[in-house]
C-alpha cells in the first residue's frame, strides 16, 4: 500500500522501493543527513495538549524531527511560542489552526494513518470513556452497574413424555442474564412441582430424573445470578404406566382362539 501510494504521488512512471530494516540500522539512517528520501515513524503524546504534537514535529529550534528532516519555518516557530504562552483556549485553538495550514502548504510530512479505536464491554459495565492518552483501559474509572436485572430462566425436558421407566433429561443451557455469563448462573430444580427443591444450587445446567408414579408433573427451574436475583419457569412432563408385555403363553392362546373362531365361522357357512 505504501509503495503504490508513493508511486501515485509522483504523477509519472516512477518506482518506489520500500525497505525493511532492523531498528538500530533504521535509526542510524533516518534524518536529514541519512540516505533515505522518506522514512516512517510514529508518535505517542505524553500529555493531552496540541503542544505535545506540534513541538516535536515542527519546532526547528528545540526539537528533533525538524532537525532530522532539515525542515524550518520561522512563521510556525513564532506561532508555537505564542500558543505555548496563551491562556485563552479560543485564541490557542486559532493559533494551532493557523499553524496547521502552514504545515499543509509546506507538505513537510505525509500523515500516513491515524488508528481507529473500538471498545466492547458487557452491558453492566459503567464509567468507560474514550481517552486517546491511554493505550489500554483505564480501570479505576470502571465499575459494575448497580442496576442489576434478573436472569431469564429457560429449560427443556427430553423426552417431553414417557413412562415410569423413562430417564428424563432436564436441560437449562438457554438460561441467560444481561450482566452475567451463563456459565456462572446457578440453578436448582423441583422436578415434580411439589414445592420442595430436589437439588442444591449449582452451575451445572443439566440433570436427569425418573418418576415412579404415572401422572402429569410440573417441573420447575430457578435461576440465580451473581447479584442474588432469581427467576423461575416451569415445564409439564407427562408420565404414563408402561405398556403391558405379553408372555410366551399368552400369544399362542390368542392365536388358537382366533383359529377356533375362524373355523367355527367357516363351518357355519357350509351348513
Amino acid at each position: 500500500m505504501i509503495k503504490s501510494s508513493l508511486e501515485a504521488l509522483c504523477g509519472g512512471p516512477k518506482t518506489a522501493t520500500v525497505n525493511i530494516l532492523d531498528w538500530p540500522t533504521y535509526l542510524s539512517m533516518m534524518g536529514f543527513h541519512g540516505p533515505m528520501a522518506l522514512y516512517a515513524i510514529g508518535w505517542g503524546p505524553d500529555y493531552a495538549d496540541p503542544d505535545d504534537y506540534a513541538v516535536p514535529f515542527l519546532d526547528s529550534d528545540y526539537d528533533m524531527y525538524p532537525l532530522f528532516n532539515g525542515y524550518r519555518n520561522d512563521a510556525i516557530n513564532a506561532l508555537l511560542r505564542s500558543a505555548a504562552s496563551e491562556l485563552d483556549s479560543a485564541m490557542r485553538a486559532d493559533l494551532y489552526g493557523r499553524m496547521s495550514l502552514e504545515v499543509y502548504h509546506d507538505c513537510s510530512y505525509i500523515w500516513r494513518s491515524q488508528p481507529n479505536n473500538f471498545h466492547i464491554e458487557r452491558s453492566w459495565i459503567s464509567g468507560y470513556y474514550y481517552n486517546p492518552m491511554y493505550s489500554g483501559l483505564y480501570f479505576p474509572a470502571l465499575s459494575k452497574s448497580t442496576n442489576n436485572t434478573p436472569p431469564v430462566a429457560h429449560f427443556v425436558v427430553t423426552p417431553p413424555s414417557g413412562d415410569v421407566t423413562t430417564r428424563f433429561m432436564f436441560d437449562a443451557p438457554g438460561s441467560s442474564d444481561l450482566e452475567d455469563s451463563s456459565t456462572i448462573l446457578e440453578v436448582r430444580w423441583d422436578f415434580d412441582g411439589d414445592g420442595t427443591w430436589d437439588t442444591n444450587w449449582t452451575t451445572v445446567k443439566t440433570k436427569t430424573n425418573t418418576f415412579g408414579v404415572a401422572g402429569t408433573y410440573t417441573g420447575m427451574l430457578e435461576v440465580r445470578d451473581s447479584g442474588g436475583l432469581t427467576n423461575t419457569t416451569t415445564v409439564d412432563v407427562l408420565v404414563t404406566e408402561p405398556l403391558p408385555e405379553f408372555g410366551t403363553t399368552v400369544v399362542p392362546v390368542l392365536a388358537l382362539a382366533a383359529v377356533v373362531l375362524i373355523a367355527k365361522r367357516n363351518s357355519r357357512r357350509k351348513k
